[in-house]
């Protein structure tokens, strides 16, 4: 789904999307003019980082303008942002960000309201299929992760999804670490007979980053 948005000037106010500003103008080619903390323009464009101190947000606020936030998309490049990669995929949203529970968003919003017909069921099924079959992911980093990775230990197993410590998506990375090292501890307790499994982040699989359930 795209949206456009009226507005003839945007102004980049996160400092980790000054390297993308080439990637956003692609995804609204409706925004003639953007630029990097460019004061006068009509609206700000910063990353929907749920952190208190967000400086994007809070200028914007300060300004009185109107905030889009923009993330990097499901399907998100061809290699790690830590990279530089360009970006195929971007969420903008004037509501909020997905990935943050506390508040709405656009996307979550589409998801309750939106009428779903036959045709676009089949054509999500289709595209469901050719991501399988294509072994697309968000970052198509290409690593080998063996084959041992498809043959998992017997019995049953509990999947846990690490993160990266500084990750937007965490609010307080010391708090965080405790939090997952309870879901660990959880996991253990609740299911004694259970294999525990990680899905690690790719950029600490690349070593680029730490993971909250790395030790």
């Amino acid at each position: 789904m795209y949206k456009t948005y009226k507005y003839s000037s945007g102004s980049i106010v996160s400092k980790n999307l000054k390297s993308k500003v080439a990637d956003i103008k692609n995804f609204l080619p409706e925004i003639k003019d953007i630029s990097y903390l460019k004061i006068s323009s009509e609206v700000s464009i910063g990353s929907g980082d749920t952190r208190p101190n967000n400086f994007g947000k809070k200028l914007s606020k300060l300004l009185k303008k109107p905030y889009l936030s923009f993330e990097t998309g499901f399907i998100a490049s061809i290699g790690l942002q830590s990279e530089k990669w360009r970006l195929l995929s971007g969420i903008i949203d004037s509501r909020g960000v997905h990935y943050n529970a506390r508040s709405p968003s656009m996307l979550e919003e589409i998801i309750l309201t939106d009428k779903i017909d036959e045709e676009s069921v089949l054509r999500a099924e289709n595209i469901i299929k050719f991501i399988n079959e294509n072994k697309i992911t968000k970052y198509n980093t290409g690593v080998d992760i063996g084959e041992s990775a498809y043959s998992l230990p017997y019995g049953k197993s509990i999947l846990l999804i690490d993160q990266f410590e500084n990750s937007k998506t965490i609010t307080d990375k010391h708090e965080a670490y405790a939090d997952f090292q309870k879901m660990y501890e959880y996991a253990s307790k609740k299911y004694p007979d259970h294999n525990i499994i990680i899905k690690v982040h790719p950029e600490t699989v690349k070593a680029k980053k730490r993971g909250f359930l790395q030790q």
